[in-house]
């Protein structure tokens, strides 16, 4: 905006560092919650996933895979809920690490953690739904990605995706908001690309070596909502059901928002900028 060093010391003003962590400080967190079996997942992105995806989600008997999965606590649930048979896959160690110990101390075994590039991940199975909730935004490459997904589904099966972190959109492209004292929409075209990740070393991971967003740990795609509408299409995927800024339907006060995203969501060029996130269901 005003250069890098003014930028720079504008951010720090805007940010604090309750929550600086080093790299070394999150693994030895997750080891033992690990090998204490002290992680204990729970039904929140169950229940969210659920209630938001309605009736275009039936996975009682499926068998499904999500992808990018976290600590697996949605994979966790669907299987303790009636799924024939969930996968978690995700590229971070330390996350498997805490699904695997958690489906153990829950007694699941009808659940599978995978860790690894899940462009990379090698397998002959098919699923009934390929699930991403709200960790597009992480996995680079958004092209592959949908074609690698389009590849995971069995016959009649739907992939069901909660996007979100569009790069151009007003909230969490950048993901800067762990370290926030005051919101400012659009952060990552206010600011410049150095400043937020000097500021980000200063008061949130100190020895993370990235040099870019796309580096950090996590990674981020930096995609943008047109380039998540072409990614389907190139994929050859038919839409199903496309739900713009789904959150606005369960955040206080979203109601008095709606109308007006209703309107700039559908401004060509200007739409970019106001579609945070959509929930889309997706078919072959």
């Amino acid at each position: 905006m005003l250069g890098t060093a003014i930028d720079t010391k504008l951010f720090r003003l805007l940010t604090h560092d309750r929550n600086l962590k080093t790299e070394e400080q999150i693994e030895a967190e997750a080891e033992e919650f690990a090998s204490k079996g002290t992680y204990n997942p729970t039904d929140e992105d169950f229940r969210k996933f659920t209630e938001r995806s309605g009736g275009f989600f039936d996975w009682r008997g499926k068998r499904i895979v999500d992808l990018a999965c976290g600590g697996g606590d949605l994979a966790i649930y669907l299987a303790m809920n009636g799924a024939e048979e969930a996968y978690g896959v995700d590229i971070q160690d330390h996350h498997i690490k805490l699904a695997n110990s958690a489906a153990e101390q829950m007694d699941v075994h009808n659940v599978k953690f995978i860790c690894e590039d899940f462009h990379n991940w090698e397998t002959t199975e098919k699923f009934d739904y390929v699930l991403t909730y709200e960790a597009l935004d992480h996995i680079p490459n958004i092209g592959p990605t949908m074609k690698k997904m389009a590849s995971l589904l069995a016959d009649g099966g739907r992939i069901i995706n909660f996007a979100a972190g569009f790069w151009k959109a007003p909230v969490g492209a950048d993901h800067c908001d762990d370290f926030m004292r005051v919101h400012i929409p659009w952060t990552q075209l206010v600011f410049t690309d150095e400043a937020r990740l000097t500021v980000r070393r200063e008061k949130f991971r100190p020895n993370d070596p990235a040099t870019s967003f796309r580096d950090i740990r996590g990674g981020l795609s930096m995609y943008t909502y047109s380039e998540y509408k072409q990614a389907i299409s190139d994929a050859g995927l038919r839409i199903v059901e496309w739900d713009i800024n789904y959150q606005l339907k369960y955040i206080r006060r979203g109601w008095l928002y709606r109308p007006f995203s209703a309107v700039l969501t559908r401004i060509p060029w200007l739409g970019e900028y106001f579609t945070f996130s959509v929930m889309s269901v997706l078919s072959k």
